[in-house]
């Protein structure tokens, strides 16, 4: 993986603050299967008031899957989160639209807001949000979450994931914090994973239209200054609904894709 950043250094904080970043990613296996990846991310950010500000991000996510002869695979996705973000003391409130493009030129206009209120000032915080992103499903993004899939076909879309949430954050004293989030998730065209009757060795792949969860989500931290920071975390899943296949739940439990936490619009990579 080769990665190049750049930032620009505005007059003053009003100023236009630009900070591109790209990625080329080449993925490979043992079964001649190799996969390239160009990620290039773009966000911009300007202050137009005193508390006011309008931020964007553009993203080009490109990959292309080859394996033998066989006709290459793109998955291309493409998006611009354009949103304006009102900062105040004690209150935070994002508010955007992610329009995005996909694989098989599907688009989306997703939703982006979050909002954080302080009720007691940095000691307990509502934070709630409703958002919607991409969890891209290139190959290596695939064999990440599980290295035993049998193969990988231009028929495997991207999945779409929306959630709403709601939860309570802040810190414990000087040096404890904590991190709370009940949402409701719901993901679309799913892969899940099922072992082969054959030989039990590998993965099938099968697409799961709809599923809907439940997600429970606690975490508590230490922090001593710079010194040393430790964290414990835990997520717990309900699955409620799905449409077309029958355990999702028992298929589908090696990784829950890229499941933001509390502040995320994007496209997952």
């Amino acid at each position: 993986m080769a990665q190049l950043g750049l930032k620009n250094r505005p007059q003053d904080d009003w100023g236009w603050k630009f900070q591109p970043d790209a990625k080329f990613i080449v993925f490979g296996d043992s079964y001649k299967r190799l996969e390239n990846t160009f990620v290039l991310k773009a966000p911009i950010r300007k202050q137009l008031f005193e508390d006011l500000y309008l931020k964007a991000e553009g993203i080009l996510d490109l990959s292309t899957f080859k394996e033998d002869d066989n006709k290459a695979i793109n998955n291309n996705v493409m998006a611009i989160h354009p949103a304006l973000e009102l900062i105040k003391p004690g209150f935070m409130l994002h508010a955007g639209l992610n329009p995005t493009w996909t694989k098989k030129s599907k688009f989306y206009l997703l939703p982006d807001i979050v909002n954080e209120s302080h009720l007691i000032r940095n000691k307990l915080i509502l934070s709630s949000g409703w958002i919607s992103y991409i969890d891209k499903n290139n190959y290596r993004n695939l064999a990440n979450r599980n290295p035993f899939i049998s193969g990988f076909a231009d028929s495997i879309l991207n999945t779409r994931i929306e959630e709403k949430y709601t939860g309570i954050k802040g810190t414990l004293g000087s040096h404890f914090t904590y991190n709370t989030k009940f949402a409701g998730v719901t993901y679309h065209n799913l892969p899940l994973f099922v072992n082969d009757s054959i030989d039990g060795k590998t993965f099938d792949l099968r697409n799961e239209n709809e599923l809907r969860a439940f997600q429970f989500h606690a975490e508590i931290g230490y922090i001593q200054e710079e010194k040393f920071q430790i964290r414990l975390s835990g997520d717990w899943w309900s699955f409620n609904k799905q449409e077309t296949e029958l355990k999702p739940g028992v298929w589908y439990l090696s990784s829950m894709t890229c499941s933001p936490n509390i502040r995320s619009s994007r496209t997952c990579t």
